[in-house]
């Protein structure tokens, strides 16, 4: 039987500060320890075997009964489980491994990572692609280099992002507390504050202006650069631009 009382899935997609928000949460020791575990092309395996659970290969050979066992292992003591995911790992895994994660994760609370400026979303995601510097600890492979159509392409798929973590919710009738990016690098603690007090639990005020900011922003000039010659190369960007998507809903069975 799962040791797991409470799941708290952070709903996200690439570039709006839930890394950030993960790292905060993390230190409380309270709520597990969130990371992509969805991830199974890259972060679930290496965690697996970082964790002492097994080779890539092992993981490999069951990626659902893995994914299970690596969520498991991060629970707290107190029974409570957190994930970081894209909705685009939550389809791959549902697709290719014909695993839905809410048929296992029990009481799950939904919290919704979003950012306002889809321009800076994109250019950061790009610049983060071109280089492989996802986190600020990672090495710059490559320098990054200004691409108008690589954007557009991205702007797009932030908005597929956006659509299909909007439709799961409204199909499932689920209400998330929202994490707005700029509310959230505005007033760490305060945010901080606001999703433990929707969680039910109380801490010292102390605590919360203690917490290491261990994810460091990576923004840079050539973000202004590139916001710029973005907006003047395409004369007609609009942050309200949306998106339509023929994919239907996902229902949870779970819930």
């Amino acid at each position: 039987m799962s040791k797991i009382k409470m799941s708290i899935v952070y709903c996200s997609s690439p570039r709006t500060g839930s890394t950030l928000l993960c790292t905060l949460m993390n230190q409380f020791g309270a709520f597990g320890s969130a990371q992509e575990y969805l991830s199974f092309t890259d972060v679930a395996p290496k965690t697996y075997t970082r964790f002492g659970m097994g080779s890539k290969d092992d993981y490999n050979k069951d990626v659902p009964q893995a994914t299970k066992e690596l969520i498991e292992k991060s629970a707290s003591k107190h029974g409570i489980v957190s994930i970081k995911l894209h909705y685009s790992q939550y389809q791959g895994m549902l697709t290719k491994h014909n695993f839905d994660i809410f048929s296992f994760l029990p009481n799950p609370r939904f919290f919704y990572c979003t950012r306002g400026d889809t321009l800076k979303q994109a250019i950061s995601w790009l610049k983060a692609q071109q280089t492989g510097q996802w986190y600020h600890t990672r090495r710059k492979q490559n320098e990054p280099r200004y691409d108008f159509e690589k954007l557009n392409h991205i702007i797009q798929r932030v908005h597929e992002e956006r659509h299909s973590w909007e439709t799961f919710f409204s199909a499932n009738n689920i209400l998330p507390h929202r994490v707005c990016f700029e509310s959230l690098v505005k007033d760490k603690a305060d945010t901080v504050k606001d999703i433990i007090s929707y969680l039910g639990y109380n801490f010292n005020d102390d605590i919360y202006h203690q917490l290491q900011e261990i994810s460091k922003p990576q923004t840079d000039h050539l973000n202004k650069d590139w916001y710029q010659r973005y907006v003047e190369d395409s004369g007609q960007y609009s942050l309200n631009q949306l998106s339509h998507s023929d994919k239907k809903p996902i229902t949870l069975k779970a819930l």
